[in-house]
């Protein structure tokens, strides 16, 4: 490493600071004049009216969540959300954004929701001098730009895909029933029967050699995949549908 690059204790990466009140998650308005910070998946969680329980930005901050790990850059002025949130300011020679892409670089294990932020402070923080985080934080933004955008052509194409399959389909399934007579789905099928609950005794969440037939559960989440069990019930080429309106074809289940 080089001489002018310095590794510095988390702790002393970091300014002390005096947290303004936090507000409970149900107290949370729905509009306001100020938006609130929390520890959950979206940026702005709510709002609140009053100016006195502002966190007033200078130094763009990194906010921590200690049950969640999420991390969001902030660089204007908030409310803080309720239990769970902590603010990090980074010392004078530690670029904000630079601290904020280097703490989403480390790897954190899940300890559930019990709180992650005493994992955190274990680890040790990078500071080159400061033009040099600068022009590093500029090419990481550039790359996650060009991700976002990438994945955004992407959302869009499966969308058309999507659209387009759609149409072909409703003018076959149209064609079909000018040539053939519709039946009713009772004849179609061999069987109809419910899925019942997942096995309690002979279950796994992760594939194993023993556990290696999957589990279709009536969820979005993983195109329905619960886990996995050792005894089919299916065990000829099915359709799977779901009270979520999510059919999935299926050889055994």
């Amino acid at each position: 490493m080089r001489e002018d690059w310095k590794i510095v204790d988390f702790e002393d990466s970091i300014e002390k600071i005096k947290s303004t009140i936090k507000i409970h998650k149900k107290n949370f308005l729905l509009n306001g004049k100020f938006p609130i910070i929390s520890q959950e998946d979206n940026f702005i969680n709510g709002y609140w009216d009053k100016k006195e329980d502002v966190f007033k930005v200078e130094k763009a901050v990194v906010i921590f969540g200690d049950h969640t790990k999420k991390i969001k850059y902030v660089d204007f002025d908030f409310v803080l959300g309720a239990d769970g949130v902590k603010i990090l300011l980074p010392i004078k020679n530690l670029d904000s954004k630079f601290f904020a892409y280097q703490i989403k670089g480390i790897k954190i294990r899940d300890l559930g929701y019990a709180r992650h932020f005493r994992i955190l402070r274990e680890n040790s923080i990078l500071i080159p001098p400061l033009p040099e985080q600068k022009q590093i934080v500029t090419i990481l933004d550039q790359t996650f730009e060009a991700i976002d955008q990438a994945k955004a052509n992407l959302e869009k194409n499966i969308e058309n895909a999507k659209e387009l399959f759609d149409s072909k389909k409703e003018v076959l399934f149209e064609k079909l029933a000018l040539e053939y007579e519709p039946r009713v789905i009772t004849e179609a099928c061999l069987k109809i029967f419910a899925g019942g609950d997942a096995p309690k005794n002979n279950y796994s969440k992760e594939r194993t050699e023993e556990f290696n037939i999957p589990i279709i559960a009536n969820a979005v989440k993983n195109n329905g995949l619960y886990g996995y069990t050792n005894e089919a019930r299916v065990t000829k080429p099915s359709i799977n549908y779901s009270s979520q309106r999510k059919w999935y074809g299926s050889y055994r289940t």
